[in-house]
C-alpha cells in the first residue's frame, strides 16, 4: 500500500473515530436525560443519531444507518408530544401500552423488519441484514412508545441493547459496544424509576 493511501486511510479512521467518541458522549446524555423524563433528552438525541448515521453507513450496516434517520423524525414527534403535555401542565403521564395495541404494534414490528431484512439481504451489501433489521424494527417500536410514555419501552429495549452489543462487537466498535452495555443498565435503571412515577401517580 503507497504511502498516500496509508495517510488517507488513517485520517478515515481518525474521522470515524471522533464520531465514535461523540456519539458516545452524546447518547449516554440522552439516555440518561431520558431516565430523567427531561425533554432535552429528544435535540440531544438527534445529534446522538445523526453521527451515528454517518458511523453506520461507513461500516455498511444500511439497516441501521437508515435507522438513525427514522429516529430523527420519532425523537422530533416525541420532543412534540412532551412539550404539549408539559405546556398543557400534564407532566406525568406515564402509563402502561394496553395489550391490543402492543400486539398490534407487535405484529407490524415483524412484519416491517421481514421485508427491510429480504431487501438488505437482497438487494444491498449490508452486513448482517437480518440481525440489524430486527433490532431496528423493535428499536422503532420502543422508540415510538417512548414518545407515548409507555412504560414498557425500557422492556423492549433491553433484549435490543444486547443484540447490538454482539453487532458492534462483531464490527469491531468498541465505544458503541460499551456506550449499548451502559444502554442495556439505563434500560433497567429506567424500567425501574418509572415504574416507581408510575406508582406514585396511581396511589
Amino acid at each position: 500500500m503507497s504511502k498516500e493511501n496509508n495517510i488517507t486511510q488513517y485520517y478515515r479512521s481518525l474521522r470515524m473515530s471522533s464520531l465514535e467518541v461523540a456519539g458516545f458522549i452524546f447518547g449516554i446524555i440522552g439516555v440518561y436525560l431520558t431516565l430523567k423524563e427531561q425533554v432535552w433528552c429528544f435535540p440531544i438525541g438527534i445529534i446522538n443519531v445523526t453521527l451515528s448515521l454517518f458511523l453506520f453507513w461507513n461500516q455498511k450496516l444500511f439497516a441501521d444507518a437508515f435507522q438513525q434517520f427514522i429516529y430523527i423524525i420519532l425523537l422530533s414527534y416525541g420532543w412534540y408530544k412532551w412539550v404539549h403535555k408539559s405546556n398543557s401542565n400534564d407532566k406525568t403521564f406515564i402509563q402502561h401500552i394496553p395489550i391490543k395495541l402492543f400486539l398490534k404494534a407487535t405484529v407490524l414490528t415483524i412484519l416491517f423488519s421481514i421485508a427491510l431484512g429480504l431487501y438488505l439481504a437482497n438487494y444491498t451489501e449490508a452486513s448482517l441484514p437480518w440481525i440489524d433489521s430486527f433490532a431496528t424494527g423493535f428499536s422503532f417500536l420502543a422508540q415510538w412508545m417512548i414518545a407515548r410514555k409507555y412504560l414498557e419501552n425500557w422492556l423492549i429495549w433491553i433484549p435490543v441493547n444486547i443484540t447490538y452489543i454482539l453487532v458492534y462487537w462483531y464490527k469491531d466498535l468498541p465505544l458503541y459496544l460499551i456506550l449499548f452495555a451502559v444502554y442495556m443498565c439505563l434500560a433497567i435503571l429506567g424500567y425501574n424509576q418509572w415504574k416507581k412515577v408510575l406508582e406514585t401517580n396511581k396511589s
